[in-house]
């Protein structure tokens, strides 16, 4: 099933992307659609919800478009991909490599394509 091969596809790019932490597809109002995390990653309650909703807000800029946006603290990083209707957070130790993180936005788009059409 589709749902199937993205959760198989969260898991192969939680793998592949050093230092991350947790992979998570969200609507625009922060539901979660699909997730993969290391060692049970917890997010606050409302973080799903703040994090689609930035990205939701930050088009409001007139700078264009969103479609990277990235959040950085003290310990994480959190990149957001803004595919709307659908939203993917990529969170991360402070120390991954943002650029390498930010360069996944093609392929998530593409294999998030199916999702989207349906929704």
């Amino acid at each position: 099933t589709a749902m199937a091969e993205l959760d198989q596809f969260l898991r192969s790019l939680l793998a592949k992307a050093t230092g991350a932490k947790a992979v998570v597809v969200t609507d625009k109002h922060g539901v979660c659609i699909s997730r993969a995390a290391t060692n049970a990653e917890q997010l606050p309650p409302t973080f799903l919800t703040a994090a689609s909703t930035a990205c939701e807000q930050a088009s409001k800029l007139e700078l264009g478009k969103s479609k990277i946006l990235t959040f950085c603290s003290e310990n994480s990083q959190v990149v957001s991909f803004a595919l709307a209707p659908l939203y993917v957070h990529i969170v991360a130790e402070a120390s991954a490599n943002t650029g390498y993180l930010m360069g996944l936005y093609d392929e998530v788009a593409e294999a998030l394509l199916p999702i989207s059409r349906v929704l």
